[in-house]
């Protein structure tokens, strides 16, 4: 109805301190406030953390901030504004938060009661707050709820009522949310919990929840595994599988990155550049030396050794000669000499004089069919996750080498490829494994 009256929950987040610090227009709560889909706000129920260390940063001091930076009566300027002051143990428990949020659902439902629109704000708040927030709208325990979607304007809204929580449809809808926000760790370890979710949750979604989680975090296998025993064929042999997989391989090092995981930003990235290299490399030797290497009727390539030795002496000194256009992997055999130049190359293009010792680091590898190239990976992610934070010319090396492929052999890509948003592509394809 259009005169229905709105209510809004929310979690005081960083962003919303980060925002009022920087003097814009302080965070989604306020953003929410002033935005088109709010215009019949009449009440703003706030939960805020308490302090329990004064000595913290400020940035660290929710509740003084919310008080000295005049965010109450910020919010009071729009609705009614009632905060909700909580203390507990861990932000990140799941339960300890879906106890405090749970003592207020009889509340908000009264709203929806009565007439009122209840909407919820999933944008502030730790990972583990909007996971429980978000499942309390999943299971219905919030009635008649409206929620919106986390993203840099803080302006997608969605109507749960409308759609139907058994339905496939609605597991990716919800879904969808958690990967928006980056989110699906928390979702994982709060699905895990049987005494919090009970049996309300269907059984589907849970494993699509894990599915995402082992997907987006490039652990193809396991997801393949995971998701209702499903098995997709995750060779990525052909050229474009190469490339799709680099840019997922890449994006994910830039979530992990976000995220403080400096192990897991630079394993990703330097898979995301090994994908790279490979395809590049293949393409230049299939087009030089056409007679050593066969492509298979799937469309993936096949280096013929015994060819190479015999007819192309001069190749084999080529993959001697590693340079940033000339990192060979053509074969599994060539994984530990490949190996260790593919981290050395990650290290040295480096201008940070900080990270020259990984270079010496990476050479000192243990080479051999002992030593895998995952195991060298390790090594290298580990040392490079010591030292903070990652270096950004790792991902401007990866942002190059991607954009060179661009340049180089965009005519075999389907029209836009390259200029798609790189989370769009992986998303388009998450959605195609999971409703068809």
């Amino acid at each position: 109805m259009l005169d229905q009256k709105q209510i809004l929950v929310s979690f005081f987040g960083s962003h919303d301190t980060l925002e009022s610090e920087k003097q814009k227009l302080k965070g989604p709560i306020a953003q929410l406030c002033v935005s088109q889909h709010l215009p019949r706000l009449e009440k703003i129920f706030i939960f805020v953390s308490k302090d329990k260390d004064p000595d913290l940063p400020k940035s660290k001091l929710f509740f003084k901030r919310y008080c000295d930076d005049g965010l109450e009566q910020l919010y009071q300027k729009y609705a009614d504004t009632q905060t909700i002051e909580f203390s507990i143990d861990n932000p990140t428990d799941q339960k300890e938060i879906s106890e405090l949020v749970g003592q207020y659902v009889a509340e908000f439902n009264k709203y929806t009661q009565s007439g009122y629109e209840v909407y919820v704000n999933l944008s502030s708040g730790t990972p583990a707050m909007i996971a429980v927030m978000s499942l309390l709208i999943a299971t219905k325990r919030l009635a008649g709820i409206g929620i919106y979607s986390p993203n840099p304007e803080f302006d997608t809204e969605v109507r749960i009522d409308r759609l139907d929580y058994y339905h496939k449809s609605f597991d990716y809808k919800m879904l969808h949310l958690f990967i928006d926000k980056y989110n699906y760790q928390a979702l994982s370890e709060c699905l895990r919990d049987k005494t919090l979710i009970g049996n309300i949750v269907t059984n589907n979604f849970k494993s699509l929840a894990e599915f995402a989680k082992n997907r987006l975090l490039g652990n193809f296998e396991k997801a393949a595994e995971i998701y209702q025993g499903k098995n997709w064929d995750l060779s990525y042999e052909t050229p474009q599988q190469l490339v799709g997989q680099a840019y997922e391989y890449f994006w994910v090092a830039k979530i992990a990155q976000k995220n403080g995981d400096n192990f897991s930003a630079v394993l990703k990235l330097s898979i995301a550049l090994e994908k790279l290299v490979y395809f590049i490399n293949r393409e230049i030797l299939k087009q030089k030396y056409p007679e050593a290497i066969s492509v298979e009727k799937n469309g993936s390539y096949v280096l013929n050794l015994a060819c190479v030795k015999q007819k192309f002496p001069k190749f084999l000194n080529e993959l001697e000669s590693i340079s940033y256009n000339n990192i060979n992997v053509l074969d599994k055999k060539l994984d530990a000499f490949v190996s260790e130049k593919l981290l050395i190359f990650l290290t040295t293009k480096t201008a940070y004089s900080e990270y020259k010792a990984l270079a010496d680091y990476a050479k000192k590898l243990e080479l051999g069919e002992k030593k895998s190239l995952r195991n060298k990976r390790n090594k290298l992610a580990h040392y490079v996750a010591e030292a903070r934070p990652v270096p950004e010319k790792f991902f401007e090396n990866a942002s190059a080498l991607l954009q060179e492929t661009a340049d180089k052999f965009g005519s075999q890509f389907p029209e836009g490829y390259f200029t798609q948003d790189v989370y769009e592509q992986i998303n388009e394809n998450l959605r195609k494994e999971i409703l068809f």
